[in-house]
């Protein structure tokens, strides 16, 4: 996603594959080693940055923010919530409401 930032169709199936990596299992929660190695390959920081990039697509946008929430949503996410803040992913989902 990082080498290939300006196109859409790379952001938007990065997002979306990274979303569906993170999707709840039947226990509402992700297991902890995925989203610690998803943490650690840079994609939060990649996601944000294709959202950023990409703020008309409605798509990215979608996959993004989905990415973002699943990432997000485990009771022991903190880590991955602190990074999306630090990476500006806050503004950059607030940004992608406003346009679509």
């Amino acid at each position: 996603m990082v080498k290939n930032l300006d196109v859409k169709g790379v952001q938007r199936q990065g997002c979306g594959a990274l979303r569906n990596l993170c999707v709840f299992t039947h226990a509402n929660v992700i297991d902890r080693e995925t989203r610690l190695r998803v943490e650690k390959a840079g994609a939060i920081e990649a996601v944000v940055a294709g959202m950023q990039r990409h703020l008309e697509s409605e798509s990215i946008q979608f996959e993004g923010c989905g990415a973002i929430g699943n990432l997000c949503a485990n009771d022991d996410a903190s880590s991955s919530r602190e990074m999306v803040g630090n990476a500006g992913g806050v503004k950059a989902i607030v940004d992608g409401m406003w346009k679509h």
